[in-house]
This record gives structure tokens, C-alpha cells and sequence, in this order.
């Protein structure tokens, strides 16, 4: 029994209105909800979850979290069919929503692409030198290759400028590079941390996507029915969730650590990642209007769907529980401590 935890001093001392209360606390505790959320990888880009998680943050909103390492394509059919409660793979997410998927983002972790695109050929030394080339992207339609079509069109550079080869996880991207098997590779920030100074010697930074493109990148999808069903358990997730933002916020060397740990990664590979990543950090947990807008407009035109009647914003994002949680924490007056 839970309550046998109780030290038989302290229960002899217990009024009854305040052992009925430590009984209602430890059942309460021994009672916490499993949620089952999908990472796309343990890299620093989800910082903020595993600082929650290593902090206790969502064991005391009475959340017992169970992690699946699994991108997008795994991710958000389980999230449809409800066998995941929430994914952080948002930007699958938004595409499966545009195809009719009933899912929402619900949190946005940072407003930026954490990533550049690099070649180990020395004839290639800006975007125009990349005509008819290929780049491989971990998977086709993912944040990395839309962040691409962003900037091509913020340069008015048609869409079919480049093409894309889907090359998945587990350093395949890092391997082509080195072995010179494309022209160009989309690399994020740990995988370029794990560069040896042998590939510099040929391999340098062609695109950087994090200073050129802003776009809504990580954070957390749920389905319309916890929406609907379970606003309680998605409030107080995402109350948990904004705590570990905040932390990391606050306390970066503690936070790097806890990645570390978490992640099982080298301090110096997740230290360059956080450091990279920490300034695109949003502490409310929200895109604005017009990055929304412009996600939308890009997965639709990705998807092939008409564009002369513009698509809400109301129909993929809702900011409503993470507004409400920033709320309440605010006037808890909660802060994070070391």
C-alpha cells in the first residue's frame, strides 16, 4: 500500500483532516496518468521535454510519461489512431492536419530551423550553384526540406530549383557528406558538432538555414479528442512542458547537463547544439500569426493543394491550453530554481 510510506511516528501525530489529506496527496500520486509522447530524436532541439522530465516537472502535474523515439511517419498515424497522446514531430503534424488528419500543434519550441546545409565539394559556395542538384534531408516533406522551399522562396527561386533525397537517421546524412555521395546534405546542429576537423579540411557550410529562414520548428501535436476529452491531462502537460522551458531558460549549464544525462550524449556535442539552438527559443510556446500563415501557405503548396482560398490558422494551430498554462504560472508567481 502507498500509504504505508508514511513513517508510523509521523501518522500518530497526523490529525485526522490532515492524514485523510496525506492519504488523498499519496493516492493521488500513486494514481498518475501514463501519457505517451513521440520524440523524433534526443537531440537538445527537444530540450525543453527532457528538462521536464529530469526536473519531475510532469510527476508533479501527475503525469507519468512514457517516450517513443520515432519521427513523423511513425509518430502521427499513432497519434490519429490515439495510441500517442502527443508527438513532437509538428511539422509531420501540420501536413497530415492539411490532409485531413483531426490533430492541432498545441506548443511551438523554437522559430527557427536548427540546421545548415553543407557540401564537401569546393565548386558549390551559395544557393545558385545548387541548380538541379540534390540535397539529402532525413525524410521527404519534413521541417528540413520546407525550410529549404522557404528560402528558395524568399529568394524567388522556383521550388523544382533543387531536389531531395530522403536519407533518414543514424548519420547517413553525416556519412554522404564525408564521402562526397551528394552534392549537399542538410545537417542539424548535433550532427554537425560530430564533424572531426578532417572533414573541414573539404566539407564548410554552404546554406545557414537558422539565420535565413524563420518558421515554427519543434514543440508538441495532440489530437482534436484530448483537445475536446482531455483538457485537463493536455493543461497540465503543457504546464510541465512551459516549466521546463523555463528552466532551461534560466539555468543553462544545469540544463545541458540534464540533456546530457538524459540523452545520453557527450556534454561538449549537446553544449554546442543548446548554446546554437537556446536563442530561438519561444518562453510562451507560441508561433505568431504570421509565421503560422506562412507555414501553412508552404505545406499546402508542398502538398499540392489549391491556394487561392486561404487556410485558417485556427484549423492547425491552438494556442489555447499553452496560453492558459503561461497564465497560471505567471500568477503562481512560479519560478524555476537550481
Amino acid at each position: 500500500m502507498v500509504i504505508a510510506s508514511v513513517p508510523a511516528k509521523c501518522m500518530k501525530q497526523l490529525s485526522s483532516a490532515a492524514l485523510a489529506l496525506c492519504v488523498c496527496l499519496f493516492a493521488h500520486a500513486a494514481k498518475a496518468e501514463k501519457v505517451r509522447i513521440a520524440i523524433p530524436g534526443l537531440s537538445p532541439n527537444s530540450a525543453f521535454f527532457m528538462v521536464a522530465v529530469e526536473k519531475g516537472y510532469y510527476s508533479e502535474e501527475g503525469i507519468e510519461v512514457e517516450v517513443n523515439q520515432a519521427g513523423g511517419g511513425t509518430a502521427i498515424p499513432a497519434l490519429v489512431s490515439g495510441e500517442m497522446q502527443f508527438s513532437a514531430s509538428t511539422g509531420s503534424a501540420i501536413s497530415a492536419i492539411l490532409k485531413g488528419a483531426k490533430l492541432k500543434v498545441v506548443m511551438v519550441g523554437q522559430d527557427r530551423p536548427g540546421a545548415q546545409i553543407w557540401t564537401s565539394r569546393p565548386n558549390l559556395k551559395s544557393m545558385t550553384d545548387l541548380r538541379g542538384q540534390q540535397i539529402g534531408v532525413q525524410s521527404r516533406g519534413d521541417t528540413g526540406e520546407l525550410a529549404v522551399l522557404s528560402l528558395l522562396k524568399k529568394s524567388g527561386i522556383p521550388r523544382d530549383y533543387v531536389s531531395f533525397t530522403p536519407m533518414g537517421t543514424g548519420g547517413t546524412r553525416l556519412a554522404a557528406l564525408r564521402s562526397k555521395a551528394l552534392p549537399a546534405v542538410l545537417l542539424n546542429w548535433f550532427e554537425i558538432a560530430e564533424l572531426r576537423p578532417s572533414d573541414l579540411a573539404e566539407a564548410h557550410p554552404l546554406i545557414d538555414l537558422y539565420g535565413e529562414v524563420r518558421m515554427p520548428y519543434n514543440g508538441l501535436a495532440t489530437s482534436d479528442d484530448v483537445i475536446r476529452n482531455k483538457s485537463d491531462l493536455l493543461h497540465r502537460f503543457i504546464r510541465a512542458s512551459l516549466k521546463g522551458v523555463g528552466y532551461m531558460l534560466s539555468f543553462n549549464s544545469e540544463s545541458i547537463k540534464l540533456i546530457s544525462s538524459y540523452a545520453k550524449m557527450p556534454v561538449e556535442i549537446v553544449r554546442f547544439d543548446f548554446d546554437k539552438m537556446i536563442p530561438s527559443v519561444l518562453p510562451d510556446g507560441i508561433a505568431d500569426e504570421q509565421m503560422q500563415k506562412t507555414e501553412i501557405g508552404l505545406r499546402a503548396e508542398l502538398l499540392g493543394m489549391p491556394t487561392d482560398k486561404p487556410i485558417p490558422t485556427s484549423s492547425v494551430f491552438d494556442f489555447t491550453a499553452v496560453t492558459k498554462a503561461s497564465k497560471d504560472l505567471k500568477a503562481s508567481g512560479w519560478k524555476p530554481t537550481s
